[in-house]
């Protein structure tokens, strides 16, 4: 079982990528698929679902291509994983649709939501600027 699918991290490297970019840098999914190694028509699907989210901006034209829609501070892993991969939850029960009718006798069920809840919150608390951060460290790089 993969918690995080492969295109949620294709999109978080991505991210990654045009944050180090820079602020108005405008990057093509050629580029973007060649350096992350990414197929370039599923890449193009998920910035368009990055798009439709709001979390980056596409630029039509020759020099066209995507930039981000938010600072690398305002976007984080779970707004990421839920836009890619729908609700997080670790079982369907979580998902509020009411229809397990043991919900409520369920002795698993506040173990799980402990665990739901820290993820959610481990999750909603790792932005693109941290994981920016962190790839600065893993290159060898300094910040200013």
């Amino acid at each position: 079982m993969e918690l995080i699918r492969r295109k949620t991290d294709y999109a978080l490297r991505c991210l990654v990528n045009l944050a180090e970019a820079g602020k108005d840098a405008v990057v093509s999914v050629h580029a973007l698929a060649q350096k992350e190694d990414v197929p370039e028509d599923l890449l193009q699907k998920i910035m368009q679902a990055l798009a439709a989210a709001g979390m980056v901006l596409p630029r039509r034209g020759r020099t066209g291509g995507f930039s981000l829609g938010r600072p690398p501070d305002q976007l984080n892993v779970l707004d990421v994983l839920e836009t890619l991969q729908g609700p997080f939850a670790i079982n369907r029960c979580f998902l509020g649709n009411g229809r397990c009718r043991h919900q409520e006798v369920c002795w698993l069920r506040n173990k799980l939501r402990f665990l739901q809840d820290e993820m959610v919150s481990f999750f909603k608390g790792v932005t693109i600027a941290d994981l920016v951060r962190e790839d600065v460290r893993l290159t060898g790089l300094t910040q200013s």
